[in-house]
């Protein structure tokens, strides 16, 4: 038996997967036994769906012009702030360490 049809005969939809504790896998490892699925088949599918659909937090670069001293929530802020181009200054700001720091902030905790 495949995985998919696995999880249609025991009800398990696969955005499930994102939120399983160890324990519920190891039920589902268990249940596979009886299934006649194959255990490695399943193992990867479960870690090709988590890799897949997992929500990773968003790191966000906080701008500090140090001639001026003054702080930008991020580089596209800090190009809105002088009319700039995205791109250049995305790369004025990266090309420029001794006149930009970048501190990494996490997304929400400003």
């Amino acid at each position: 038996m495949t995985v998919d049809n696995f999880f249609k005969e025991i009800s398990f939809i696969n955005s499930f997967l994102l939120d399983v504790h160890d324990h519920e896998i190891d039920f589902l490892f268990n249940l596979a036994d009886k299934y006649k699925v194959n255990k490695l088949e399943l193992a990867h599918h479960i870690l090709d769906y988590r890799e897949k659909y997992v929500k990773r937090p968003r790191v966000c670069r906080k701008v500090i012009d140090l001639e001026t001293g003054f702080e930008y929530r991020d580089i596209k802020t800090y190009t809105e702030a002088f009319g700039l181009d995205y791109q250049k200054g995305y790369r004025l700001v990266m090309n420029n360490p001794n006149k930009f720091k970048l501190v990494e902030i996490d997304n929400g905790r400003i």
